[in-house]
């Protein structure tokens, strides 16, 4: 009888813990691409403005060498011709891209340029050219994968204490019981 509630009441315990971490790690991920996607929108911003001031295609991606070594500012022309790229210059036409096709849309898709998975915005500058920033979701991993480690390490932690907890109290709560089986002398 003991070993079933102890049993019951640890399992009831992974369960709960089970269905928190995995909502934990859902509600967290979603906050994450929210920050991320609201730092690209700060980052167009703030290089549609530099670029707006100088005017210098060359000059504005100078002016962020070094401030996020993650973020990759891209000038496109009207046709799809990339003028200015921080990370390397690529011959195709980029106007078939999701960013180019929805300016002011925020798109995650894989970088072949890169080889990693980028979240992407872009928007139409008044002078007919396409402004494009992006940053990998890999900056994003390294925290989330620290959350889900310290998740499972608390969830162990809880587990064991829970395991403990429970038959210490399953042991006080049917002594009275056993004393009654017990046979008097």
């Amino acid at each position: 009888m003991k070993r079933q509630l102890v049993f019951r009441v640890t399992a009831i315990v992974i369960l709960a813990l089970r269905t928190f971490s995995l909502g934990s790690v859902f509600l967290v991920q979603n906050a994450l691409a929210d920050i991320t996607e609201q730092t690209l929108r700060n980052y167009l911003e703030v290089v549609d403005d530099a670029y707006a001031a100088n005017g210098d295609m060359d000059a504005t991606l100078h002016a962020f060498d070094g401030i996020d070594e993650d973020l990759r500012i891209t000038f496109v022309d009207a046709s799809g011709v990339v003028l200015a790229d921080s990370a390397l210059l690529s011959p195709e036409n980029h106007l078939n891209r999701p960013e180019f096709i929805e300016p002011g849309t925020v798109w995650v898709r894989y970088s072949d340029t890169l080889g990693k998975r980028m979240m992407y915005l872009a928007e139409e500058l008044s002078d007919g050219t396409y402004l494009r920033v992006a940053i990998p979701l890999s900056s994003v991993n390294p925290f989330l994968s620290d959350f889900i480690f310290l998740s499972v390490v608390v969830g162990l932690f809880i587990i064991g204490f829970s395991f403990v907890f429970v038959k210490l109290a399953a042991d006080r709560t049917l002594r009275p019981l056993r004393r009654l089986r017990a046979p008097t002398r």
